[in-house]
């Protein structure tokens, strides 16, 4: 044969290939990156960032420890109305403690003022023996161990805190020319330092100061206009930062932080409400937050979107909404003493109100909707926004991610930039990693391995038939199989044939419409049609057809032409020298893919014309073989069974529909009511009305039956297998899960996430599965130190244990197909890290189940997702040999034909975007918005050829109507900390 000069050229692309690869594996991508911080305040050293290449993360030499603030679990829930007896004295001023468990008050009795503590979990109540002629206003600190208080001793009144566990007592304020009231903890550390606010008065005029815990820097943030000049030279602006070009100089008390600790709401001089903002770029600010217009005392509720307003003139309470400033009276049958003030968790209160002369602690139940997410303020929501996640616990959002893992770079994780919005790690974007390695697998056993032995099985074929002087057909058969994968390779055609190979390769190129073809059969040229992965890998594009070539005939074992045609097809495989080629190639196949019906070439190698056709040994519990021959013949997957066993056969005692009703195509919700969902059985049946083809429900239920009973072992028998596996587990939450995953609403995004990882799958073997048819018819201020943000993972631990196992089968192909020794032990080296984090996210949901707290290492395993998912699908791409998919990755949509009627129709699965979907999860006895990618999932039937071209070109997608409802609106950008006082949108 002529084979040197190409098996030069193939040997030469190899070395590049494997060059290229082991470089981007070993020294460009060697792990993902943590981002640098930032420097917090001058004189701190400036951390370098780290340095990029072509666009990819570098690994820096060394990162600074993430730093979680604590954050108190909240303990006690108000349930029922309460009232708390205080003998011999009367309560104000109420507050309760972090964790809900404990309030502090002011105990007033005829002679003075002391500060008192109640327990709720067994309403003892202490007074610590502090010796003051008055105390009043007390607080608490974060953490829940410290109170917050004003001293009086002959007059003069200063800040002191009181340690609980300790009994400390330290004076925080010392100038006695000042009067100081209403002390408040900031929720968060600025630098390493708790500040306190505080109102201050002198000369009859009161202003908002604030003050470190250990009681350095005592400033003021609000100031008389003729002491700004005098104030820019305290030694707090030369020792820390240079001063602002302006100050605020309207005075103001009753101070009260955000929750978010970049606002402060007081009560200006002038009797109206209003806000300071703080951010590390700039000192404190007049805030630009719409309040309401009154001289009555506000606090936050605890998630930032509701205000609790007090009237001392009137005793009375009201909510006020944040977005629309509507209010409402709370608390309408008690005469109040004091300010309200809210549970932790937002749904209850504790106040206090005469009674009998007296004025009595109280608690109560308060239901406010949405009150227990402790950072709904983040999200600008609008009211049909929030109607979803109220009703269903999330909310979907329309984005234009082109990649998964985009999202995971949406907010600044930095050390100067305020809080920000929590990641969910989503099975969709683990999904997409699994999705990257089995394309690169798949991909690269072609280039390498695959193509090759087509192309070599070719022309040995075509060299045998044109020595045995085999019939026309045969002979063309083969040399136009030849001629699209490798045409300069194997011996020259015969003359004769030239015209019959052209006509073919004609037909084919143009992939349209059925014409008539070799050995008197029919073929649909469509099959031909470039599509599914095979848009992205040209080079892999006349494999695509030379495979589909070979696939097209089917031989029926009953017509006696056929069995002439097996026969000397046979007698041409079965010479050593071209059956050793498709015995390779199924071997490689057979363990990612699949089996077939088909009787082939390795299922009879041991047949002779006139014996009776040997059974098969079978491992898929599905398959029955049927009467017909093919060379290379399309995998019968499960799905494509659960296809089969959904579409009418006429010919079939059990079918569904019927000669006048037939089901000629089928939905991809049928692959997932058949592995179990009964969500997915009821869209078909009561949104979709399958139930109109006869005897669908019992088909369906049947199948369901036949798959429920597999053992484990058939799930692992293959890679196709593993995967369709992961989404049995994924359609079933663990009975423990919390209960935002037994809401519709959250089944059906487990719906889509499967879908849309099911679009990848066919994607990726379009040229393998079979389509069975119907037959029917810079440096600044203080940081603000909150912390990154607590992440969550989908709490699905056997999801996690499933995929790192799947993950460990796709390692060992990988083990299999390398030939370079570098090159594998990297690639192994890179699946094995990865599968390291794979077990960590089960630890995690393993841990979330149980309700245990995670530690900071866990909760960064989450925040830095992204960028390990990220690391990984280049990893993967760096395996593909187009180069240019490592800085510019295919898209995450994609569009693929799964299935045909006889009239053309196809059955089309796509995706489109990445969106956002928005989930409340358990946090620390409250709740939390966290936010993670999802899948876009399409389906639609069409006549016309789809291309991804095509698909990616459509300015708008119609989302199936049974997750369409989940979807209100576009994803937002998390504003920057100048904005963060900005009203949430209408």
């Amino acid at each position: 044969m002529n084979l040197k000069s190409t098996t030069i050229w193939k040997a030469i692309t190899i070395c590049i290939v494997f060059g290229f690869v082991l470089y981007f594996l070993i020294v460009i991508l060697p792990s993902p990156r943590k981002p640098s911080a930032q420097k917090t305040a001058p004189g701190n050293p400036q951390n370098q960032a780290a340095s990029h290449s072509g666009g990819l993360p570098d690994l820096p030499k060394t990162y600074l420890k993430d730093h979680y603030t604590p954050v108190i679990a909240v303990k006690f829930k108000v349930k029922t109305y309460q009232e708390i007896p205080l003998q011999n004295a009367e309560a104000l001023d109420p507050r309760v403690s972090p964790d809900g468990t404990r309030i502090v008050l002011t105990l007033k009795t005829d002679k003075q003022n002391k500060i008192a503590l109640v327990d709720l979990t067994d309403n003892r109540v202490t007074v610590p023996n502090l010796e003051f002629d008055d105390c009043l206003h007390p607080s608490w600190n974060a953490a829940g161990d410290r109170i917050v208080f004003i001293g009086i001793k002959k007059s003069v009144s200063e800040l002191y805190t009181y340690d609980l566990e300790n009994g400390k007592l330290t004076q925080i304020t010392k100038d006695p020319s000042r009067k100081k009231a209403w002390p408040r903890f900031s929720p968060y550390p600025f630098d390493q330092h708790y500040r306190i606010a505080y109102a201050s008065e002198k000369n009859g005029r009161k202003d908002i100061w604030w003050v470190r815990e250990s009681g350095e820097y005592d400033q003021p943030l609000t100031l008389p206009l003729q002491a700004v000049e005098n104030y820019k030279k305290a030694p707090y602006w030369s020792e820390m930062v240079e001063a602002p070009s302006a100050f605020l100089t309207k005075g103001g008390d009753y101070p009260e932080w955000s929750p978010s600790g970049h606002i402060l709401l007081y009560r200006q001089n002038g009797n109206t409400s209003a806000s300071l903002f703080y951010s590390y770029y700039t000192w404190w600010q007049e805030g630009t937050l719409p309040l309401p217009k009154s001289n009555h005392l506000l606090v936050w509720a605890p998630n930032q979107c509701s205000f609790l307003e007090y009237d001392p003139h009137e005793n009375k309470a009201f909510i006020v909404s944040r977005d629309a400033l509507q209010k409402s009276e709370i608390l309408t049958d008690k005469a109040l003493t004091s300010p309200p003030y809210f549970f932790p968790d937002g749904q209850g209160l504790v106040y206090t109100f005469r009674k009998d002369g007296k004025s009595v602690l109280a608690l109560a139940p308060h239901e406010e909707p949405l009150g227990d997410i402790v950072n709904l303020w983040m999200y600008a929501y609008t009211q049909s926004q929030k109607e979803k996640l109220l009703k269903n616990d999330l909310v979907f959002l329309h984005s234009e991610y082109d990649q998964i893992y985009n999202l995971y770079d949406t907010e600044l994780y930095n050390e100067s930039s305020g809080p920000g919005r929590p990641y969910l790690v989503t099975s969709d974007a683990v999904l997409e990693t699994f999705y990257s390695a089995f394309s690169a697998l798949l991909s690269y056993a072609e280039r390498q391995e695959l193509s090759h032995l087509l192309s070599e099985f070719a022309a040995r074929a075509q060299e045998a038939a044109q020595t045995r002087k085999a019939s026309t057909d045969v002979r063309l058969w083969f040399s136009v199989g030849l001629a699209l994968i490798d045409p300069n390779a194997g011996t020259q055609p015969l003359k004769s044939d030239l015209p019959g190979i052209q006509n073919e390769l004609n037909r084919i190129k143009q992939a349209s419409q059925t014409h008539a073809s070799l050995f008197n059969k029919k073929v649909n040229y469509t099959d031909f049609f470039i599509r599914g992965k095979y848009e992205r890998d040209s080079d892999l594009q006349n494999y695509f057809r030379a495979l589909k070539w070979f696939q097209a005939f089917r031989f029926n074992w009953e017509d006696s032409q056929d069995q002439k045609w097996i026969a000397e097809i046979l007698a041409i495989i079965n010479d050593p020298e071209v059956a050793t080629y498709l015995e390779k190639i199924n071997l490689l196949l057979k363990d990612m893919i699949g089996e077939s019906r088909y009787f082939s070439p390795l299922t009879l190698k041991a047949w002779k014309n006139g014996e009776p056709l040997p059974a098969p040994v079978l491992q898929s519990p599905w398959l029955q073989m049927e009467n017909a021959f093919k060379l290379l013949p399309a995998f019968y997957t499960l799905d494509a069974f659960i296809f089969d066993e959904l579409i009418t056969h006429t010919d079939r005692p059990e079918s569904v529909g019927t000669a006048l009703n037939p089901r000629v195509l089928p939905l991809g919700m049928d692959i997932m009511a058949t592995l179990g969902s009964e969500e997915a059985k009821r869209i078909l049946l009561d949104e979709f009305k399958e139930g109109r083809f006869e005897n669908f429900e019992n088909q369906l239920d049947r199948a369901r039956d036949k798959i429920k009973g597999f053992p484990q072992s058939i799930w692992e028998q293959t890679l196709y297998l593993q995967w369709l596996d992961l989404f049995q587990v994924l359609l079933n939450d663990p009975e423990k899960a919390p209960a935002f995953t037994k809401t519709k609403a959250w089944k059906r995004k487990q719906l889509n996430t499967a879908l849309g990882s099911w679009v990848g799958l066919r994607y990726e073997t379009v040229a393998y599965v079979e389509q069975a048819m119907a037959e029917a018819g810079e440096g600044g201020y203080e940081t603000i130190n909150v912390g990154k943000p607590r992440g969550y993972v989908e709490p699905n631990p056997l999801f996690f244990r499933k995929l790192d196992g799947a993950f460990g089968k796709i390692a060992e192909k990988f083990e299999q197909i390398i030939r370079d020794p570098d090159l594998k032990a990297a690639v192994k080296e890179r699946a094995d890290k990865y599968r390291g984090h794979l077990q960590k996210l089960e630890l995690i949901a393993q841990k979330e189940l149980a309700n245990e707290t995670l530690t900071d290492e866990e909760y960064s395993e989450i925040l830095y997702i992204g960028r390990v998912i990220e690391y990984f699908i280049l990893i993967t791409n760096s395996l593909n040999s187009n180069q240019n998919s490592l800085a510019n990755p295919e898209p995450v949509r994609k569009v693929v034909d799964v299935q045909a009627a006889p009239d053309g129709t196809r059955l089309y699965e796509a995706l489109g975007f990445a969106n956002e979907i928005n989930v409340v999860v358990p946090y620390y006895g409250k709740r939390q918005i966290v936010k993670g990618p999802v899948y876009s999932y399409y389906e639609f039937r069409s006549t016309e050829q789809w291309t991804n071209e095509k698909w990616r070109q459509q300015k708008e997608y119609r989302l199936p109507v049974w997750i369409a409802p989940y979807y209100d609106g576009r994803s937002e950008r998390w504003p920057h900390p100048g904005d963060l006082d900005a009203p949430p949108r209408k």
